[in-house]
């Protein structure tokens, strides 16, 4: 999943949201967290990228790569 941190004086983390994909759409859910693809490139631009690499990153996973557990 993608997230935010910073580490000061108090340390903060944040789990990012995007729109939900149709799976959970059809769910009846108004945002899912944002899951990087495997790729490893995708990681690399997540952690290492400039926000125009980061932010393309931030789009519903692939409801055809879920499996929704009842």
């Amino acid at each position: 999943m993608a997230g935010v941190w910073t580490d000061s004086e108090v340390p903060s983390l944040a789990l990012l949201t995007c729109e939900p994909n149709a799976a959970l759409r059809r769910e009846g859910r108004d945002t899912m967290p944002v899951i990087l693809p495997s790729d490893p490139g995708a990681h690399d631009a997540w952690l290492r990228g400039d926000w125009n690499r980061a932010h393309a990153q931030l789009a519903p996973y692939s409801s055809s790569l879920m499996s929704l557990l009842g």
